[in-house]
């Protein structure tokens, strides 16, 4: 199978199960990650891999933005809720 086809066939799904990508298969991630195009020229950038009881702690945050931008009873409990749907999170910061 191509890139493209991949692309063009890609499913979302709501909740994520374990196991979590460990090993090669994340390190793969990461590579392909790095590979992404930077035309806002946003490096330095980095990964940040959450799992385990981090994602509780990130979904504190969550909530946090959540109230500070006065959203409603579901917002929040959505955005509390969010980190829980898979059992690793991979954001990226840029500097």
């Amino acid at each position: 199978m191509d890139a493209l086809e991949l692309l063009l066939n890609r499913r979302s799904a709501s909740r994520l199960a374990e196991p979590a990508p460990k090993g090669e298969a994340l390190d793969n991630i990461i590579r392909a990650g790095m590979r992404a195009p930077d035309h806002g020229t946003l490096q330095p950038w980095r990964f940040i891999i959450i799992e385990g009881e981090a994602r509780d702690r990130f979904g504190e945050v969550l909530l946090a933005a959540a109230l500070d931008e006065n959203q409603d009873q579901a917002v929040q409990d959505k955005s509390r809720k969010a980190p829980l749907r898979a059992p690793m999170i991979i954001t990226v910061v840029a500097h």
